[in-house]
């Protein structure tokens, strides 16, 4: 059984299958867009690395704005969307996230609204995110 609860003092929502972690969306705006982190096998394994979002030994410390799976573009209308280096534009989850399950799958709707490097909107995203469990 697949799971999912918002927690909106953390700015996440957590998703387990069978009650052991899967993943959570990270969505506060303390980040440059929302993402997932980590994203775990069955079996706890890590298919996502821990950097930045948290240290682990042996792994690499570049790159900082992978964190996860996400969504980013490098150009937005001139705008870099991908990069967290001076002058970058954002992705903001607008408020919470609705929540819920729905045909056996969990779902993770809202509003993200798109920035440009000087705080004007470029575009509106509803994103509509589904997950769910085969076996």
């Amino acid at each position: 059984m697949i799971e999912a609860q918002l927690h909106t003092d953390d700015f996440k929502v957590t998703v387990t299958v069978d009650g052991e972690p899967f993943t959570e969306y990270r969505y506060g705006h303390f980040v440059c867009r929302p993402y997932f982190y980590p994203v775990l096998t069955p079996d706890g394994q890590r298919l996502t690395r821990g950097y930045p979002s948290e240290t682990i030994e042996g792994e690499t410390d570049d790159h900082y704005h992978h964190r996860g799976i996400y969504v980013a573009h490098g150009d937005v209308n001139g705008n870099d969307l991908w990069l967290e280096k001076e002058g970058h534009g954002c992705m903001l989850q607008r408020i919470d996230p609705e929540v819920g399950e729905k045909d056996g799958a969990v779902f993770i709707s809202g509003i993200v609204d798109w920035f440009g490097c000087e705080g004007e909107r470029l575009l509106e995203e509803a994103r509509d995110i589904r997950i769910w469990s085969e076996g």
